[in-house]
């Protein structure tokens, strides 16, 4: 199964955010006269010169996608924006997620109010929030229709891990039904055995 196409920014990426998700590469600099990137790695003693298409394919998905996110974070900061990302834990390491989320928390690193609107299929990434009243639930009924649920409406207790109230399926719809997770294991069963 192959990943969704990606490719470099035609920019320079600052070194301690590609650090962070590679920390391997010592710089990677877009020349854009040249359209060519410069990468070195820690360690090597020359530097690579690439197109863009090799530069992509010599960085991690996570790399490229990680310093995308923080750049479009910090833009979003600047300027009290908004950054909508879906499924924000895709390619990622979780700990740096939740330094990009924490971004958006801290009057520090957020002085003009932007805001992170990210959809996520690990709740553990809801953790990380101190609040729960900015956390909204997708939920399915049994008549398969979708609800948006306000976390704090249905939680009143500080006390449970955010993560631990999905997993755990409190907010009723927000996890898959065990007679459905059964009914595939058996079906690849099946179909594994012959």
């Amino acid at each position: 199964m192959e990943s969704p196409e990606r490719t470099l920014p035609l920019t320079s990426l600052p070194t301690p955010v590609v650090q962070a998700f590679d920390p391997s590469v010592e710089y990677l600099v877009w020349n854009k006269e040249n359209q060519v990137f410069h990468l070195k790695f820690k360690g090597e003693r020359a530097e690579r010169v690439m197109n863009v298409a090799i530069a992509t394919s010599v960085l991690s998905n996570g790399t490229i996608l990680g310093a995308e996110l923080v750049n479009q974070a910090i833009t979003a900061l600047r300027n009290g924006g908004y950054l909508i990302v879906d499924e924000i834990e895709t390619g990622l390491n979780r700990s740096l997620v939740g330094t990009v989320i924490e971004l958006f928390a801290s009057p520090v690193t957020n002085p003009h109010g932007a805001t992170l609107l990210f959809s996520t299929h690990y709740s553990e990434l809801l953790d990380v929030l101190r609040r729960k009243d900015n956390v909204f639930v997708l939920v399915r009924d049994d008549s398969f229709k979708t609800e948006l649920i306000k976390y704090s409406e249905r939680i009143n207790r500080i006390e449970n891990k955010k993560s631990d109230v999905i997993i755990n399926n409190v907010i009723k719809g927000s996890m898959p039904k065990y007679p459905d997770v059964q009914a595939m294991r058996e079906y690849v069963c099946e179909h594994i055995n012959g």
